[in-house]
């Protein structure tokens, strides 16, 4: 542990403010089970807040448990692929993920959204494909460490093409947005324009067809006059 911090102190600590007597560090291991001990200790942090012993005198920094269950590590996406696609083809996608620190991150899972034309060859170990969705299980990465995703696909189509991937871990990710998510390509352009549906048809039809009795009757009533 990086704190001086005596083990006398630490068990008088865990006696004393543990929830529901519950040990500090088991707390943490219930929220992270897959972290390694050493990163359980490493999340400990002091607080402002200190506690004299009556008993010796010895006066001891509290633990701080909200900002240890807090403390996340930074988990980022790079890589690089197609942009366009030519049918029949095959390409390629590499997605590298990154854990900066300061702890490891465990359990991260690599979601990559397929493009829209590509079928699935081949990918990494740990790869599932549901749909267009392809969900990788990295595992485990030290602080510092780093692994690669590969996807590889072949072309049903012809022309822009666009993926996009996506990271998660136990750890809260300390990341930036822009960094947690992996954009290749351009994301395709959604138009609202589209045929209506079989009800509205009828309503305009109602409507146009009420529109031209009024104005009919109208007529009428001004050659009357």
């Amino acid at each position: 542990m990086r704190h001086n911090v005596s083990e006398s102190g630490l068990w008088r600590f865990y006696a004393t403010v543990s929830v529901a007597r519950v040990p500090f560090p088991r707390i943490l291991r219930a929220r992270y089970p897959a972290e390694a001990l050493s990163e359980t200790l490493q999340r400990l942090q002091l607080s402002d807040v200190r506690d004299t012993d009556s008993a010796n005198g010895i006066t001891t920094p509290r633990l701080d448990l909200l900002a240890a269950v807090k403390q996340g590590t930074a988990i980022s996406l790079s890589g690089s692929g197609p942009t366009q696609a030519v049918s029949g083809n095959s390409a390629t996608y590499s997605i590298k993920v990154t854990d900066s620190g300061p702890l490891a991150a465990t359990n991260v899972v690599v979601t990559d959204t397929l493009p829209a034309g590509a079928t699935l060859v081949s990918s990494s170990p740990g790869c599932t494909l549901t749909g267009s969705s392809l969900s990788c299980k990295v595992g485990t990465l030290p602080a510092g460490g780093n692994a690669t995703v590969t996807i590889n696909v072949k072309w049903t189509t012809s022309g822009a093409v666009y993926d996009c991937a996506s990271v998660s871990s136990d750890q809260v990710n300390t990341a930036t947005a822009g960094q947690q998510t992996l954009a290749i390509g351009v994301p395709p352009e959604y138009s609202s324009d589209g045929p209506l549906p079989p009800w509205a048809y009828a309503l305009l039809a109602i409507s146009i067809g009420f529109i031209a009795r009024r104005r009919l009757e109208q007529a009428q009533i001004r050659r009357r006059r």
